[in-house]
């Protein structure tokens, strides 16, 4: 049930402000400020505020809540973060900016989305539902799919 309310939860936010959320979070757990510009370091010449990309990471993954462990390509980012950093860092400035940090959130959601999808096939939900399911999980998040009725008013 909990991660059901925390889905309910996100489905009122927008990509920005799920971000924004994290970055207040890393600001807060960095004591306050952040390095280089007000933007998250990652790289290893920043540090110790090279946990600034770390944590930025953790937070992002935290918000699909309880599941988010179940994912082996979630857990992957979570061990990997430094990559996920620079694979968002388009720049190539060794930190994560606003913009970037909603491409890495955007990944987050289609791999769980994808995760998601994949239970609900093995538990044999009919393939007119998990077709729906599969559209949305493969539109990149913020796009019209988040202003269709919900999933679950569909199943």
């Amino acid at each position: 049930m909990k991660a059901l309310d925390q889905c309910t939860r996100l489905m009122g936010y927008g990509a920005e402000d799920i971000v924004k959320e994290a970055i207040e979070e890393v600001k807060q757990q960095m004591g306050g400020s952040l390095g280089n510009g007000g933007q998250i370091d990652y790289t290893d010449a920043a540090g110790d505020e090279k946990r600034e990309g770390q944590l930025l990471v953790t937070t992002l993954l935290q918000n699909v809540g309880a599941l988010w462990d179940e994912s082996r390509s979630l857990r992957m980012m979570m061990s990997h973060w430094q990559a996920v950093c620079k694979e968002a860092d388009t720049d190539h400035s060794g930190t994560i900016s606003e913009d970037e940090a909603e491409t890495i959130w955007g990944k987050v959601l289609s791999e769980f989305r994808q995760m998601i999808l994949g239970k609900l096939q093995r538990l044999g939900v009919a393939a007119k539902h998990t077709s729906s399911i599969s559209e949305v999980a493969s539109k990149p998040a913020g796009s019209d799919a988040s202003k269709e009725e919900p999933l679950t008013q569909k199943l």
